[in-house]
């Protein structure tokens, strides 16, 4: 089996060309959502200079690219929407995809010392209609305000809230102290 390959393509517009090269990607884009050798794409523009952007293009391999979507029946079409703007082109090339990737996590860190007392407000009865204990401490963690200001559901950057030994109390509605 093959592996897939990215494709990047850096292209310079000026600025009084932006609307209509995005104009023409968009009408291209309906011959790359057709063709079965491209898997996704996506065209960026970069937000500190307005002419620069980048077309990225996942294809099942380079060789289905280059021989399977350029010999199809697709590829005048596509190349009718984009031939303006090729003398733009900064770079164009095939890359290989490493193991290095990632996403941001979501997933909520609590420390021990809090625990306990989530634990025990999971269990009152204000919580005992949700499916799972789990579930409910997720539900306080999100809800939960200190004695100085709101307990943050995510530290910036992070996607992580963090509890430490912030003494929590009960919101003002017992529902929305529960709610997910």
């Amino acid at each position: 089996m093959t592996q897939e390959t990215v494709e990047y393509i850096r292209y310079r517009i000026p600025e009084d060309r932006s609307a209509e090269f995005l104009a023409a990607y968009t009408r291209a884009a309906s011959q790359l959502a057709a063709a079965p050798q491209c898997v996704d794409y996506e065209l960026a523009r970069c937000e500190e200079d307005f002419g620069h952007y980048i077309l990225r293009i996942t294809w099942t391999s380079t060789e289905d690219h280059l021989e399977g979507f350029r010999n199809s029946d697709l590829f005048p079409g596509f190349l009718a929407e984009i031939r303006p703007y090729v003398e733009n082109i900064e770079e164009m090339r095939h890359y290989k995809p490493t193991t290095v990737r990632g996403r941001r996590s979501k997933a909520i860190t609590v420390t021990r010392s809090a625990l306990p007392a989530l634990a025990r407000r999971a269990r009152t009865r204000d919580c005992a209609s949700d499916h799972s204990p789990s579930r409910r401490i997720e539900a306080l963690v999100s809800t939960s305000t200190t004695s100085r200001s709101p307990l943050p559901t995510a530290r910036a950057g992070t996607g992580r809230a963090t509890i430490g030994s912030w003494r929590t109390k009960r919101s003002r509605s017992s529902a929305n102290s529960c709610a997910v």
